[in-house]
């Protein structure tokens, strides 16, 4: 499991580390990563353009009420 994580922490990096072309690809970006068969990490990237803080509040506390709830039928 830390071989996994170790490599999950290198994805998220790479991942984040990427710059925004927000001529040739949409200015968000998400990725599921499996870390073992009942535990994922869901990671999410919005350039500010599109997003705010307000907005991220409610986004997350969407995406929490859904996978805390199963709210999501």
């Amino acid at each position: 499991v830390q071989d996994q994580q170790n490599k999950s922490n290198q994805i998220l990096r790479e991942f984040y580390d990427e710059p925004f072309d927000i001529g040739a690809k949409p200015p968000h970006r998400q990725i599921i990563i499996k870390i073992t068969n009942d535990y994922h990490v869901l990671a999410l990237c919005w350039h500010h353009i599109i997003i705010d803080a307000f907005s991220i509040k409610v986004i997350l506390q969407d995406i929490e009420d859904c996978y805390n709830h199963d709210k999501c039928n």
